[in-house]
């Protein structure tokens, strides 16, 4: 740590960004499946880049991902 995200390949819907610290932020204006590339960079300047896809169908919101790093609780 620290890690910081960035959008590699877009975009995304417009009303959502991605946050330095990897979160997904805003209200998409419209439905639809949106692919997009994230490069993560950490103290160290090792790059990881990786993809996913957001869908969003009416007001739910799901990301799909073929490999995700181990998660924490309560760590974005």
């Amino acid at each position: 740590p620290p890690y910081r995200f960035s959008l590699a390949l877009g975009p995304l819907p417009e009303g959502v960004s991605l946050g330095e610290d990897g979160v997904l932020r805003g209200t998409p204006s419209r439905a639809g499946s949106f692919p997009f590339g994230y490069r993560v960079r950490d103290a160290r300047d090792t790059v990881l880049v990786g993809n996913a896809t957001l869908i969003v169908q009416g007001t739910r919101l799901s990301l799909l991902s073929t490999a995700l790093a181990a998660a924490q609780r309560g760590v974005p």
